[in-house]
């Protein structure tokens, strides 16, 4: 089907998007963009959420046609401030997951 948009990459490198609200450095944006992946799902889109991995990279569903991906960029919590030394890395490891997923669209925020 051209022109249908069946699988979209949310990059939110800055907090995860199922961090709770008010912990760290996690709020308005991180709960907006976990309510528009959840919205895209409910109308059949899939969605891989992409944010950087605190601890071991890793992949789990968060809610049905939602998976969130921890990509591998430095190590450990870092302020937001220091997040400019690990951004060639983490752009590295959503170029590999790019590679190996067809994604329709990347959208990025910030």
């Amino acid at each position: 089907m051209a022109g249908v948009i069946q699988r979209v990459a949310m990059v939110s490198m800055h907090t995860s998007p199922s961090a709770a609200p008010g912990v760290g450095d996690s709020g308005g944006m991180n709960v907006a963009i976990l309510a528009l992946a959840a919205e895209l799902a409910i109308r059949g889109t899939e969605v891989d959420l992409l944010t950087r991995a605190v601890g071991a990279p890793s992949s789990r569903v968060l809610l049905p046609g939602v998976t969130l991906h921890e990509l591998p960029a430095g190590s450990g919590t870092l302020v937001k401030q220091d997040l400019a030394s690990v951004t060639d890395d983490f752009g590295e490891a959503v170029a590999h997951l790019a590679r190996s997923t067809r994604y329709d669209v990347i959208h990025s925020h910030y």
